[in-house]
């Protein structure tokens, strides 16, 4: 998801060079294009604040698999029970408690899908903040040091060092 939103931001961006180099020649004119880059993945490793959130992410998740391992061996060991014991069992009885094994594998894994999507759901309302404030404290940079634009570095082929705002980018989010 993460690399969706990235995608769609350096498409964005490419989008405004576009314009800015072919639909508002005034605009060149006036001002000198100073374009820098930001390498994002590389925020998100040094910014405290996503430390922070991938670490709940990371405990959110394990609690989520946990759960779901627990009612996976359990319904495992009740099934294997069930193979052990169906043999002695009357017919009646036998095909009920298959049908009740089927039951609960289904509800398993409908229920092994419901804790990703909900997993999902939790991690968007975690990350989009983040990716707002990213956006925010880019284009705040971006201002003070007199830049007309910021690319993501993985958009580039070439990008001197000296254009790289992503050092400044981390200092300014974890200072927030």
């Amino acid at each position: 998801m993460l690399s969706h939103r990235i995608h769609q931001i350096n498409l964005i961006a490419l989008f405004g060079i576009i314009l800015i180099g072919f639909a508002a020649p005034n605009v060149r004119a006036q001002q000198p294009l100073k374009i820098g880059f930001v390498e994002l993945s590389e925020v998100f490793d040094k910014g405290a604040k996503f430390k922070q959130t991938r670490n709940e992410l990371k405990q959110i998740l394990g609690e989520k698999r946990d759960k779901l391992q627990q009612l996976a061996r359990n319904f495992l060991e009740d099934r294997e029970k069930f193979v052990l014991q169906q043999e002695l069992l009357p017919a009646d009885t036998a095909r009920e408690r298959a049908q009740n094994l089927k039951e609960r594998g289904d509800q398993l894994k409908e229920l092994e899908m419901t804790e990703q999507v909900d997993f999902e759901k939790i991690k968007q309302e975690k990350i989009d903040p983040l990716i707002k404030e990213i956006i925010t404290v880019v284009e705040a940079v971006a201002k003070d040091e007199g830049y007309t634009m910021v690319l993501h570095k993985s958009s580039l082929l070439y990008g001197h060092p000296q254009f790289d705002l992503t050092a400044k980018v981390i200092e300014r989010i974890n200072k927030n």
